[in-house]
């Protein structure tokens, strides 16, 4: 299949998402504080995430420096990221 006829084949589902992008843009300029709360909420989940994360690769930490240093980072992430989405962002 060729790269035109991948394009053809997918340009209707391009389209709705195209779309529904659109509407989900409008939304957000009508309300940007609910916009701008829900980034927050979505990048500091996935911040908090990464802590956890990087507190789990501290057990596979080749030396008791080199896991020590990554639990500090982690536990300081991790505590930085829950008291960031603790705030009140108004």
């Amino acid at each position: 299949m060729t790269l035109v006829e991948t394009i053809q084949a997918n340009a209707k589902t391009a389209k709705w998402i195209g779309i529904v992008l659109l509407i989900a843009g409008f939304c957000a300029l009508l309300s940007p504080l609910a916009a701008g709360i829900s980034v927050t909420l979505i990048v500091g989940a996935l911040l908090l995430v990464g802590g956890i994360t990087q507190l789990v690769l501290v057990f596979q930490a080749g030396s008791i420096g080199e896991g020590i240093l990554m639990a500090l980072l982690g536990v300081g992430s991790a505590a930085k990221n829950v008291a960031s989405a603790a705030e009140d962002p108004a």
